[in-house]
């Protein structure tokens, strides 16, 4: 009888995970910058992938990033899932769905209190748990060319932006008060736009600027578009409904921007079937 096993990716099995995460996410889209650097402590720690051998042999595969949800009164334990692969010869057989049961499990054995992935296959998850809520916004604007100022991203830049996410965002991802941030697909480089009181950080990649994550005040959000809109000829505009910054873009730029609903939830804890997940929004940049 061929062994079939599910658990979490060995130190030696590494490298040939993250070879088969950049070929099919990567190198396949013709993009570069590999995954393991792209999500610095996340795809470099095999403690955060899972694996499913068949025979010995890696045929599925996915990474985990576990996080903190916090709101004015309570913090989740919570984690994203993302890069569900499997090998194409042993796809449609079940392995992925396999290794998202073995996930629930785990992230259970952690009180976990819920999960979230992005897809755009939402049938392939709504079987097993997974509920569709999104509040998310996208759409392209356009550019112009131009000169802006950005501000270095360090160590006061971060913590400045800090205090505007607690200003503005009650409910938001717990980060890591770090130097650097992840760098999210298409992207090349990332750039901060800083002004008083709001931010953006966008992702460059040739002629298009991807808004990662932007938040602030009303008010400044004027400036802070001057800057956006002369950053790439492509604006990618990520916003979430009925914050400020959707409702500066409809009433300033006369632009509605169309909902891109991505996000599935599986609660795990009673206290997370209680979370209204189609209001909870997770900006691209804290995404996996």
């Amino acid at each position: 009888m061929v062994k079939i096993e599910t658990g979490f990716c060995r130190a030696d099995e590494l490298e040939s995970v993250q070879r088969q995460f950049n070929q099919e996410f990567i190198y396949s889209k013709g993009r570069t910058i590999e995954v393991q650097h792209r999500f610095p402590g996340i795809l470099d720690n095999p403690e955060n992938i899972l694996v499913r051998r068949v025979a010995g042999e890696i045929v599925s595969a996915l990474a985990i990033k576990r996080f903190a949800w916090d709101t004015p009164t309570e913090r989740y334990r919570a984690a994203m899932v993302g890069l569900v692969w499997t090998i194409p010869s042993m796809r449609a057989q079940g392995h992925a769905a396999a290794t998202l049961d073995y996930l629930r499990l785990q992230l259970s054995r952690e009180q976990c209190d819920f999960a979230v992935l992005w897809t755009t296959q939402p049938t392939v998850y709504s079987g097993s748990g997974w509920i569709a809520a999104d509040c998310g916004r996208y759409g392209v604007l356009p550019g112009k060319p131009g000169v802006y100022l950005e501000t270095p991203i360090n160590r006061a830049s971060t913590e400045k932006i800090q205090q505007i996410r607690e200003a503005f965002s009650p409910m938001r991802v717990s980060r890591v008060r770090t130097d650097t941030f992840p760098l999210p697909p298409p992207a090349i480089q990332l750039k901060m736009l800083l002004e008083p009181d709001a931010y953006a950080i966008i992702g460059l990649a040739r002629d298009n600027a991807y808004v990662f994550d932007i938040n602030g005040a009303f008010n400044s959000l004027q400036s802070l578009w001057q800057k956006i809109s002369r950053s790439g000829m492509h604006i990618h505009m990520n916003a979430a409904d009925g914050n400020p910054v959707n409702d500066w873009v409809n009433q300033m730029l006369q632009t509605n921007l169309p909902f891109k609903p991505l996000a599935m939830w599986q609660p795990m804890s009673k206290r997370a079937m209680k979370l209204n997940y189609a209001s909870i929004y997770i900006p691209i940049l804290d995404r996996l």
